[in-house]
């Protein structure tokens, strides 16, 4: 069975099992990088907001010999985890003044979204763009995210760079910056002394935020990396690793640059999911020029 077909018949099962009661519709959503996926959206109708649930990783149990049975227990589990029981306040949504304590930035990559920027506000950095969401909280503990595009951000008489500002206030409160070791991943060296001596050196370190939910954006705080060439004590290097985080490499650590984007180009292979992708090289922050700065530059 092909991937069309089997999410067909994820459809079909996923109905059987739900009843008549509950609409199950297959969606063609595009994702970040250009990526479209196939995710079934259950609709209760107690409910007023519906989860997606992405049928990628259901395909890939089954060509590895789960039955049909099995996957469709796997897509309720899923659903019942990430159900919104109730009526969600949606004027967070449409209400500015409520909206814009929850919204957020991220970071993409440029060029493999340029489809993309004529539907949402953005701004350019460096080779990368910055684009908004509105974080959703819902009382299971779930968190989500709504892309704001351009008829949300005019439907609030706004503008990108008044949502750019407006994420950055919110960023210490919704997304804490973390810099930890590859040991000690939960542990936030931020919080120490801001000397090289406050723990052992180390070669890499991991800059993210207290949620991993795209913690690249990190390096866009103001003064985040300033803090962290005062805790390293050198100029470093930022690899991308994905869009949730980066590898901070001091200087004085540093392999060639070319070992460095074959790194970055190694770990968006194998183990980056293709919507996930930052970037494939090196980024660099000094003293000198107190900013980040492209290596293709």
């Amino acid at each position: 069975m092909n991937y069309i077909e089997f999410t067909q018949r994820a459809l079909e099962a996923t109905r059987g099992a739900l009843g008549e009661d509950i609409s199950v519709e297959l969606r063609d959503v595009q994702k970040n990088n250009g990526v479209r996926l196939k995710g079934l959206v259950i609709r209760d109708p107690g409910a007023n907001l519906s989860p997606t649930i992405y049928l990628d990783e259901f395909y890939k149990k089954y060509r590895f010999g789960a039955s049909m049975d099995e996957i469709v227990d796997d897509i309720l589990n899923v659903y019942d985890m990430s159900k919104i029981t109730g009526d969600m306040d949606t004027s967070i949504i449409t209400d500015f003044e409520k909206a814009s304590e929850y919204i957020s930035l991220k970071l993409i990559n440029t060029s493999r979204n340029d489809n993309m920027f004529s539907r949402v506000p953005n701004i350019p950095f460096l080779d990368l763009s910055i684009v908004f969401y509105l974080l959703i909280d819902d009382c299971n503990g779930q968190t989500g995210s709504i892309l704001i595009n351009n008829d949300q951000m005019n439907s609030w008489e706004t503008d990108a760079e008044a949502l750019f500002r407006i994420s950055l206030a919110n960023a210490s409160k919704l997304f804490t910056p973390r810099l930890s070791t590859l040991m000690n991943l939960t542990g936030d060296l931020l919080d120490k002394s801001p000397s090289p001596h406050s723990v052992a050196p180390q070669s890499m370190y991991i800059l993210t935020n207290a949620r991993e939910l795209f913690g690249a954006s990190v390096m866009l705080y103001p003064g985040m990396m300033s803090r962290v060439r005062a805790f390293l004590g050198e100029d470093f290097y930022i690899l991308p690793s994905s869009i949730h985080e980066v590898i901070i490499v001091p200087e004085s650590f540093a392999p060639s640059k070319k070992h460095m984007n074959d790194m970055i180009n190694e770990v968006n292979t194998i183990e980056v999911s293709p919507e996930e992708v930052l970037s494939d090289h090196y980024y660099f922050y000094s003293i000198d020029e107190g900013r980040v700065t492209c290596a293709a530059a």
